[in-house]
Parts: structure tokens; C-alpha cells; sequence
């Protein structure tokens, strides 16, 4: 119990799918050996793409019409949704399923990337704006394709698993995925739920997004090369397909139903405003903790590969402490809602088996191994808003009884 009286926050089961495979465990081995890794990535309209890795869908979604007709966000939300449950020894256990929040970050509809293309194809045929822009709004109104969407997905999930004790969804790139596993930690402190399934989607392989973020001047252009490199090289981020969700859980609820804890939560801190010079070193630096917890500290950066945001970030962790570094988004590319979510459940991960998981190969801040592993810091320093820092650390044994 917290002298606030909220009480602590379990980790008490994660669900992972990305470029490195799929489950948590195929991540573990995979993280465990990064000499031997080869980038899985492929061109999507021209552009360099982390994909996700093969999934056995039917794991959780049978009906392989469902999981055709929902496509990729909805298909590998679903399916690290029900991951994440039975790593917590939820999934099918129906009273309790029927009272546990869903909260879900993601995207929004997908263009209609034909339209766009007729557009684009002649734009002086359109006289005026006013022409331009009736043909915009016709031609959107029936084919907005509204599949991504994370209220969509909370829904399938609490269908899909019966999660029915309410949900709330969040949209806003790597600031809604921060805010998704913010709110349920709070919610579940608060005593308003004693469980929470939190996490979420994002699929890479989007020509309207790539588009949108390449017209902003975000993505990186080049070969695949790790996320420190790419900022030094002139920056730009390289968009991974991902999916995360974490069930949280109160200390005194998952010690009733004798389960098994990752971690714990011990807090996040965001800022939701306009970014101004100097706010990464700022705003990290103010959620900063450097008490020692039994045993070592390593950080998980979610840098985005961004310039000068990610140099900003790299020197702020620089100043704060020399600890070890991991930055995953080297190996998975970026997965903006789904980042903080994904960086979350694997300092869970990290800290269920005690100890950091090696560099990539030219990668690491500080290559030092770490164990036994005390504590983990994740930062999500979004690609132009919303840093972000969160705390979790292991759980003695006492704790769990």
C-alpha cells in the first residue's frame, strides 16, 4: 500500500507479437541472441518496413473469416489480448473477465489510398479548392475504412474473451499508447477495478501512412541501421508492425487468486503539452527515480530514431545515470500507439527473468550485462510530441505470497 493509499500495481501477464516473433517467449530467445538476428524488413510503397512475424492466429481467433475480415490490427490485437490473459491465468475465467476494464491504444480509419492516387495523379484538373475538395469529401464519406480503429478492437477483444467490466480507448500516435496503460494504473490503484487489460495495435504496412508521415519529413530512407545511428545520420523513423497488452492487476487482488507477477508498475509520468526546446531533458528528468531498488537499474528507450529528438533523449539518459541502455526499435521498428505498450511488457518481461537482455550489435549506450535486474526505466520520447517515463520493478517473494 502506497502512502497515498492507493495500492501497488501488478504485472501479471503480458502478450507480444512483432517482427521478432510472436508470444513472449519466442521475444526472449530472440532478444536473448541479438548476434545471430536478421532484421526482418521489406519495402511498402517504397519505403522500409519492420512486418510482423508469423502469428498462429487461431490460437485465439478460430474463425479464420474473423481474423481475414479484420485485418492486422484487429487480428494481432486480438491475439496478444489473448496472450496477455492466459500468461495472467485470466482467459476464460468468466466472473472475473466480466469485471475487468479493456483499455486499448491505436490509430485511426484508413484512407481510401485509390482516391488518393486519382488526386494526386492530376492535381491541376481541379479548378478551384472548393472542387478539390467536394471530391474529398464524396469520395471519403463511403470508403473511410474504419477497421484500425481502437474502439473497434476493444470491442472484438471483450467479444472474442468476454472482457466486459467496461473499456476506454485512446487515439493520439505514442502519447495514446502512454496514456492507455496511465489510465488503467490509475483505475486499478483507485480501487475502481482490481483488473485491467490494457495495450495496443499498429500495422506498418499502410500506404496512407506512410504517406502522411512521409510528407512530414519522419521516416528514415536509408538501409536498416540502429535507431542512435539513424539520428546521428540525419533521422527519421522506420515503422514496425506490432501488437502489446498487459494485464494490471492490485498487489492484494492477483495475491488472493495466488497468481504469478511479472512486475510492478510503480508509476508513469507524461507531458501532454506542445513540445519546446529542451522539454526531453526536462520532462525525463523530472520523473526521474534513482533510489536503488534491490538489485540493478537498465533503461528501455523507446527513441524513435527522429533527429534532433532522439540526440536530445540519448543525451539526457547520458546525464541522468551511466546505465544500460536497450533500444528495441533498432530490431522492430517503431510501432507508435503500440511502442510504449510493446517497451513495457518487455522491461516485464526483462525483470520476470531477472535480468537485461544483451545490446544489439552497435547499438548500446552502455553494453554492460545487468543482473540481477532491480528495476527497468522505459521512456517514450514520441517522433514530435509526448515524452514520456515509466517505472517498474521486480517483486520479492514475500510480496507474492
Amino acid at each position: 500500500m502506497s502512502a497515498n493509499g492507493q495500492r501497488d500495481v501488478w504485472v501479471t501477464g503480458i502478450g507480444l507479437s512483432s517482427s521478432i516473433g510472436d508470444g513472449a517467449e519466442e521475444h526472449w530467445t530472440r532478444l536473448g541472441n541479438p548476434t545471430t538476428q536478421e532484421l526482418r524488413t521489406k519495402s511498402r510503397a517504397g519505403h522500409l518496413i519492420f512486418p510482423a512475424a508469423a502469428v498462429d492466429l487461431a490460437r485465439h481467433i478460430p474463425n479464420r473469416l474473423d481474423a481475414k475480415r479484420w485485418g492486422a490490427v484487429q487480428s494481432l490485437g486480438v491475439h496478444a489480448a489473448g496472450d496477455a490473459l492466459v500468461n495472467a491465468g485470466l482467459k476464460g475465467s468468466t466472473e472475473l473477465l466480466a469485471r475487468t476494464l479493456v483499455v486499448v491504444a491505436g490509430v485511426g480509419g484508413e484512407r481510401d489510398v485509390a482516391l488518393d492516387h486519382s488526386i494526386f495523379r492530376d492535381p491541376t484538373r481541379f479548378e478551384n479548392s472548393s472542387e478539390l475538395n467536394r471530391k474529398i469529401v464524396v469520395g471519403m464519406r463511403p470508403s473511410l475504412f474504419l477497421a484500425q480503429l481502437p474502439n473497434l478492437l476493444a470491442g472484438n477483444i471483450s467479444i472474442t474473451f468476454g472482457v466486459a467490466g467496461g473499456s476506454r480507448t485512446v487515439m493520439g500516435e505514442e502519447l495514446a499508447g502512454v496514456n492507455a496503460i496511465l489510465i488503467a494504473r490509475q483505475l486499478v490503484a483507485d480501487r475502481a477495478y482490481d483488473v485491467a487489460l490494457v495495450g495496443g495495435s499498429f500495422a506498418a504496412d499502410r500506404e496512407d501512412l506512410l504517406l502522411l508521415y512521409g510528407f512530414g519529413g519522419f521516416l528514415w530512407l536509408g538501409d536498416p541501421i540502429p535507431v542512435w545511428s539513424r539520428a546521428e545520420a540525419g533521422g527519421g523513423v522506420t515503422l514496425g508492425t506490432m501488437s502489446a497488452f498487459l494485464v494490471l492487476e492490485g498487489a492484494d487482488h492477483a495475491q488472493t487468486r495466488n497468481a504469478n507477477p511479472l512486475c510492478r508498475l510503480v508509476r508513469i509520468g507524461a507531458s501532454h503539452s506542445r513540445r519546446n526546446p529542451g522539454d526531453v531533458t526536462r520532462v525525463l528528468s523530472a520523473q526521474w527515480d534513482d533510489s536503488s531498488p534491490n538489485g540493478m537499474i537498465g533503461i528501455i528507450s523507446g527513441a524513435s530514431g527522429v533527429a534532433p529528438i532522439t540526440d536530445e533523449e540519448r543525451a539526457a539518459l547520458t546525464q541522468f545515470a551511466s546505465l544500460p541502455v536497450r533500444t528495441p526499435g533498432s530490431l522492430t521498428g517503431h510501432g507508435m500507439e503500440a511502442s510504449f505498450p510493446f517497451n513495457v511488457a518487455l522491461a516485464s518481461l526483462a525483470l520476470q527473468h531477472g535480468t537485461f537482455y544483451p545490446p544489439f550489435p552497435g547499438d548500446a549506450l552502455d553494453p554492460s550485462p545487468l543482473s540481477p535486474l532491480g528495476r527497468v526505466v522505459v521512456t517514450s520520447v514520441g517522433h514530435w510530441r509526448g515524452e514520456s517515463l515509466a517505472i517498474l520493478e521486480s517483486i520479492g517473494s514475500e510480496e507474492k505470497r
